[in-house]
């Protein structure tokens, strides 16, 4: 038996990954208490979706991959979090890169989703990643054109300002307000 009454596991090992979910259960236990202490520990669980998700549907497929993976593989864990980037194009010119949460309990296996607030970027960035069998990250197409970091980029785009931790942690918490309140 373990000390905890709830472990979460993440879909995956990125550490501002984890740290987001991580924050988003505390800024929900500090709302509305959890019955029990809990974990989040993060599991490698590959996604279903390409390196660099395009759209909606192979974003949301990714993100609930990734949770169900993650549910799977960590003993005892009551929920599975997954978390997927992808790039959306509005037409016009407007790239959009938003995450989609996947937020998944043992006990139903029914996700709830939930999406960050999208950051534009300019759509060259992304043609290399489309073009290419989506293996290519946006991050990555962006940091080697403006030499910032490739997994929160989110941060040079918008001054400093705004972190990809920060977008994250805000989809999660949006995520578990839902799926507790019977959405």
């Amino acid at each position: 038996m373990n000390s905890y009454g709830y472990i979460v596991a993440v879909g995956g090992t990125n550490i501002i990954k984890i740290a987001a979910v991580q924050d988003a259960f505390d800024r929900y236990d500090s709302l509305r208490p959890f019955d029990e202490p809990m974990k989040v520990c993060g599991s490698v669980a590959a996604s279903s979706a390409p390196d660099q998700p395009f759209g909606l549907q192979e974003t949301a497929a990714g993100a609930a991959t990734r949770a169900l993976r993650a549910l799977g593989a960590t003993p005892n864990a009551g929920w599975g979090v997954g978390i997927e980037n992808g790039i959306l194009h509005g037409g016009v010119g407007l790239w959009v890169d938003v995450a989609v949460v996947a937020v998944i309990n043992s006990t139903n296996y029914k996700p709830t989703f939930a999406t960050s607030v999208g950051i534009p970027c300019p759509g060259p960035a992304f043609g290399g990643s489309v073009s290419q069998d989506q293996a290519v990250t946006a991050g990555s197409a962006i940091a080697t054109k403006e030499g910032c970091d490739p997994a929160d980029w989110h941060k040079h785009f918008t001054g400093g300002l705004l972190d990809r931790k920060k977008l994250l942690t805000d989809a999660v918490f949006t995520a578990l307000c839902l799926r507790f309140n019977g959405r």
